[in-house]
């Protein structure tokens, strides 16, 4: 199939300053990243567009990304950051409004103690404001945070999301029975979409790929193929892999699993989600 859309790819660039996370210690990403580093091999993966995502728990940093979107037509989206806890939060939404390509937002609730972090009544206005503008709520959600962001798709019906790396299930340990549960419970709303993304990453050094395998069955199953969507997590990708063997594994396992699906996995699907 040609014509794939990468929905979840990063570029930065250090001397930004804008990724706080991102340390020597990484020594395979802690380098700038632009697309054309990786679009030979993304080419090659028949990828012809990509949404941005932002990397940063910055306004300045959504700003940059939406910044390469105006200049780089394989770019068909940026789902930035603004700062939910902020006063703020409506101006700097409609900074990022004010520009072109926006499709949604991304809060870094991943990275926070609290699970429940994202129910937070402050943030009624703003979860509204995302409906209201048709833009997307991604989820950088791990397993702890899944039946949260459940009520959250409960309570508000008429905002899309999209959970990113599949909620992050952590297939190195193979201990994913709690990660299942929370995900059937997410999968039941029909306002939530998966990414398959980042899952090479949590499979560790040494990935189990029939493990892999069934994991990518078991959200197909729960989602349906109609809300399930591919994406690289390029360049985080290169901690565990190249964008070619992610890419040519995908398309090994979407074909035996849902061979009728393939347009819609690595294309429509985002296309439809992100209205792109």
């Amino acid at each position: 199939m040609k014509g794939w859309l990468d929905a979840h790819m990063h570029i930065w660039q250090l001397k930004r300053g804008d990724y706080d996370w991102l340390t020597p210690d990484l020594a395979p990403i802690y380098q700038d990243f632009a697309i054309k580093d990786v679009w030979p091999e993304a080419k090659e993966a028949s990828v012809e567009s990509v949404i941005l995502v932002q990397a940063a728990p910055s306004v300045e940093e959504s700003l940059f990304l939406l910044d390469v979107a105006a200049d780089d037509a394989r770019v068909v989206g940026v789902v930035g950051w603004i700062d939910f806890e902020s006063v703020h939060w409506k101006s700097k939404l409609d900074l990022l409004l004010s520009r072109e390509h926006l499709v949604g937002i991304r809060p870094m609730i991943g990275d926070l103690d609290d699970p429940a972090w994202i129910l937070d009544d402050r943030f009624v206005g703003v979860i509204d404001a995302l409906s209201e503008h048709s833009l997307v709520l991604d989820l950088h959600a791990k397993p702890e945070h899944i039946e949260p962001c459940s009520i959250v798709a409960e309570r508000n019906l008429g905002l899309r999301m999209v959970l990113d790396h599949c909620g992050k299930p952590p297939l190195a340990s193979g201990e994913i029975r709690a990660w299942r549960d929370a995900l059937e419970k997410l999968a039941s709303h029909t306002n939530v979409s998966c990414k398959i993304s980042g899952l090479l990453t949590e499979c560790g050094p040494d990935p189990d790929l029939a493990l892999l395998r069934d994991t990518i069955a078991y959200v197909l199953d729960c989602f349906g193929p109609e809300r399930v969507i591919w994406g690289s997590d390029w360049p985080v990708l290169a901690m565990s892999g190249t964008y070619r063997r992610w890419a040519s594994l995908s398309r090994e396992i979407i074909s035996e699993l849902a061979p009728a699906n393939g347009a819609a996995i690595f294309r429509d699907n985002a296309r439809r989600m992100y209205g792109v």
